[in-house]
């Protein structure tokens, strides 16, 4: 469930004549997506304006969205064609994309296909994976992404096709957003131990 709160109180005449004769102090507090898991709840975003005019009377407008719901939800079987058989079965939904269905995220994934198919990186088609559907291990809660080595792999042999094309590396793989293997939990497909 997600809930959103917004709210003004006017304190009435005497708020007004408080805005006339003091200046507020104004202090902005702001918390943006933080991904962590307490007790399977996850805080969104949460924004607050507060105004102190004196130690008697507050002004506040505030607004914060609270996701109520679980981290994420059961273990599905992947139904997207491109990322079956890629070394794991089931994924959860929403992704860290806010995607909320396969079918969504398949939509997607499916945009770069024609990078896949021409095989510019044999690690490129499990990456995309591992954002869109990724693994999902019952009892773990929590996102396992790929490694930083398995996006550099991808984006050194996807890269220059993008760019001919027109087009950068998507924001949301810029490399220096995975973990280092060894230094957090991250999938590398190169890396597997007997």
């Amino acid at each position: 469930m997600i809930t959103i709160i917004t709210k003004g109180i006017n304190v009435g005449e005497k708020y007004e004549s408080l805005m006339k004769r003091t200046p507020p102090i104004k202090v902005n507090i702001m918390s943006s997506k933080f991904l962590g898991n307490f007790g399977g709840r996850l805080l969104v975003i949460m924004i607050l304006n507060f105004w102190y005019y004196d130690p008697n009377v507050y002004f506040c407008q505030s607004m914060a969205i609270l996701y109520d719901k679980n981290v994420r939800n059961r273990c599905e079987p992947i139904i997207i064609p491109m990322c079956a058989n890629i070394g794991y079965t089931h994924t959860y939904m929403p992704n860290i994309l806010e995607m909320e269905t396969q079918q969504e995220a398949g939509l997607e994934v499916h945009q770069f296909w024609p990078l896949v198919h021409v095989n510019c990186s044999e690690d490129l088609r499990f990456f995309l994976c591992s954002i869109y559907t990724p693994i999902c291990i019952e009892d773990y809660v929590g996102y396992i992404p790929s490694c930083r080595s398995v996006c550099e792999r991808a984006r050194i042999g996807c890269e220059p096709l993008l760019l001919q094309g027109g087009f950068q590396w998507p924001e949301q793989w810029r490399c220096n957003r995975f973990p280092i293997y060894g230094n957090r939990i991250c999938m590398d497909p190169k890396k597997v131990r007997n």
